[in-house]
């Protein structure tokens, strides 16, 4: 292989090139073969070891990649729809402003409904033999009702006689 080592920059657009094989759907041995065939024109004249660590520093570029910082993802977003909202206007488009508008409301997260917290603190001692009482009391009630609603004769909603 090469007795030379290459310069940063080089090292860079082999990186560069190993990053765009791994894109591509290129797994390490096809990454290889690409590279150590002399004719080819992905040639890089680099050992196996060497092209592990180029796959190695490319992956951890593909994750980097991943990573989103939300707040200046919308920022971005934002701005890029405002002026689409600009320009729309300046051509007199109001159909593809109204579009824009609509947009910037679902990026920003106003058309979502209020919510309300129907939750209340209940600061209750509930005695258990009382509770057992009233489930009790329940569930006869509407054994009540649901005997009655066999009853063609009888409406389930009528009162007991």
């Amino acid at each position: 292989m090469a007795g030379k080592r290459p310069t940063a920059a080089e090292k860079a657009i082999r990186i560069n090139k190993v990053e765009s094989y791994i894109i591509t759907g290129m797994d390490r041995g096809e990454i290889w073969q690409y590279v150590s065939n002399p004719e080819g024109k992905g040639f890089i004249d680099v050992s196996i070891r060497t092209l592990d660590r180029y796959l190695a520093a490319a992956k951890d570029r593909i994750e980097k990649l991943s990573e989103t910082n939300r707040e200046y993802e919308i920022g971005q977003a934002k701005k890029r729809l405002d002026l689409l909202f600009k320009r729309n206007l300046s051509i007199q488009d109001y159909k593809a402003a109204l579009g824009v508008i609509r947009e910037r409301s679902k990026l920003l997260g106003l058309n979502e409904p209020e919510k309300h917290d129907i939750r209340q603190e209940i600061d209750a001692h509930i005695d258990p033999d009382e509770l057992d009482r009233s489930i009790l009391a329940l569930s006869e009630t509407l054994g009540d009702i649901l005997s009655r609603s066999m009853d063609p004769e009888q409406s389930p909603l009528d009162p007991p006689e």
